[in-house]
């Protein structure tokens, strides 16, 4: 008998993950965000607030062109690199300069993700 490969739809198997940069800086009363590498951007009353709306515009971004099937095309667009293997921990906060503060959001690409293309053929 051949064997039979089963995969939980609940936990995709994660073959890569990319590093993004987000940037905020006070302007006006407000914290303006974004996600340099991507161009995505955002804003809030607070600095956590502006942090917190970046990440979700860039998750709902990478969503988007995931479903759409443009991620492979974007990444390489933009010159994202797909690291393989699982994620490390770096969502920090770090203090560039009097005006910046930039963190960093890692995003998970899962062997599901992966009908459109290799991670490994973006490196």
């Amino acid at each position: 008998m051949g064997e039979t490969m089963t995969t939980s739809s609940r936990t995709p198997t994660v073959v890569g993950h990319v590093v993004l940069t987000l940037i905020a800086h006070k302007e006006g009363s407000q914290y303006v965000s974004e996600c340099s590498g991507l161009g995505t951007t955002s804003c809030g009353d607070t600095i956590d607030e502006a942090f917190q709306n970046i990440r979700e515009a860039t998750l709902l971004y990478l969503n988007a062109i995931e479903a759409a099937g443009e991620r492979e095309r974007i990444f390489r667009q933009k010159g994202i690199q797909v690291y393989l293997g699982p994620r490390h921990e770096a969502e920090y906060q770090v203090r560039v300069n009097t005006a910046d503060t930039v963190g960093f959001l890692v995003h998970e690409i899962s062997a599901a993700a992966e009908q459109h293309g290799s991670p490994a053929a973006m490196l």
